[in-house]
């Protein structure tokens, strides 16, 4: 069976460290009723032979976890014994009831070493697995305290996580972080902690200074070339990416001028742009350059697939798209110090313009809002499953990122 849309959430630990992504999936054409009224039908990926395997875990999700959700046909058919352990957490659906079949079902894929998730298992007749549960979700916005605290009593003999689930802002991730979860989920980690007028230290300068010559249609590239040179970790990284598999190379490339003129003023400016703002706020999780790059990378396929508008001012639409959640700034005082071309500042200001609705598509694909995914797709006269396979490539792209590396 194949699929129309799969995405992926992060799924954090308490000092935001990636802990593992939960995978969403969507086997419907967004035109059709949502799965839920047609019997679960993104589910018959995981009941039959199809495409939805190992090896579509482990290019999405990086090497992590992934955390997929099986309904009460897929945990009788023993769908998850189909894909690999060692990358699954097998996860519950909200709406399975606990059923005799179903809780044997479960009892016999857990023996066979898989992680187990499930939402807050408050009817009694789950009991016979509490033994077994690793995980319980819990809606951290729907949930009264008192339910769960009846739940932590019953399941305090085993050695259960809570993961905290619908944190939408970072006052609801600290608010999470005080209860002791021992996992996070929601788009906290996307949005600004708090909105400020930033001074920008020396070196955050000098990193604003050339993201905006690489924005520039001509850009000075002895400028950008020393910038780059007083930036240690800069040029290692910028080292290690030219001679990376990704280009094939005879010898390797040793020093930076080699480099700035083997890859050329378009792919520096590029890779130039993301590091940079990577390390305009270090403290920033990983994961948040992630998105932003994952984002810049679609936008920019997106248009090179319509061929409406220019590929690198969308990559920067999508890049820039966060930049207030890495700065703590307002977005409108972050673009004006990087001197941004206007159609730029339009999308990302006034949400209006092509570019903006490219970043509308992106956005909603990232929170699995499908009615809105579809308004926004059929405005552009886009296609689902091209959507879904350039989502994939921006992904894949994206993993590459690792400020630690």
């Amino acid at each position: 069976m194949d699929y129309y849309h799969i995405v992926r959430q992060p799924i954090f630990q308490k000092k935001r460290q990636l802990h593992a992504y939960e995978l969403i999936l969507r086997r419907t054409p967004l035109g059709a009723p949502e799965p839920s009224e047609t019997d679960d039908a993104d589910q018959e990926m995981m009941r039959e032979p199809g495409p939805f395997q190992l090896k579509t875990i482990a290019d999405l999700t990086a090497g992590k976890h992934g955390m997929v959700s099986f309904d009460a046909e897929s945990l009788l058919a023993m769908a998850p014994l189909a894909l690999p352990k060692k990358h699954l957490i097998m996860a519950v659906a909200d709406e399975v009831q606990p059923s005799t079949d179903v809780v044997n079902a479960i009892i016999k894929i857990k023996n066979r070493g898989y992680t187990l998730a499930i939402s807050l298992p408050t009817d009694p007749a789950w009991e016979p697995i509490y033994p077994l549960i690793n995980i319980v979700k819990v809606n951290h916005r729907a949930t009264a305290p008192e339910t769960l605290q009846a739940v932590k009593e019953a399941l305090e003999r085993f050695d259960v996580h809570y993961m905290a689930t619908h944190l939408d802002t970072y006052a609801d991730f600290a608010e999470a972080r005080e209860q002791e979860y021992d996992y996070f989920q929601g788009q906290f980690f996307a949005r600004a902690q708090a909105q400020r007028t930033v001074k920008l230290s020396e070196e955050q300068a000098l990193l604003v200074t050339l993201i905006t010559e690489c924005n520039k249609p001509a850009a000075d590239l002895q400028l950008m070339s020393d910038i780059i040179e007083t930036d240690k970790v800069m040029t290692e990284r910028l080292l290690k990416y030219v001679n990376s598999p990704a280009f094939l190379r005879g010898n390797p490339i040793e020093t930076l001028p080699q480099a700035l003129v083997y890859l050329g003023e378009d792919e520096v400016k590029r890779f130039a742009t993301v590091i940079a703002t990577g390390q305009l706020s270090p403290s920033k999780p990983p994961e948040l350059i992630r998105l932003a790059i994952a984002r810049a990378r679609f936008c920019e396929l997106l248009a090179r697939e319509q061929k409406s508008v220019d590929p690198a001012r969308a990559f920067v639409v999508g890049l820039f798209s966060l930049l207030d959640a890495v700065m703590d700034d307002k977005l409108e005082a972050l673009l004006e110090r990087l001197l941004l071309n206007t159609d730029v500042r339009t999308a990302l200001v006034q949400h209006k313009g092509l570019l903006a609705g490219y970043l509308a598509v992106i956005r909603m694909l990232e929170r699995a809002d499908w009615g809105r995914l579809h308004t926004a797709i059929t405005r552009l006269k886009l296609e689902d499953k091209m959507i879904n396979g350039l989502y994939k490539e921006a992904i894949h792209w994206a993993n590459a990122y690792d400020p630690d590396k």
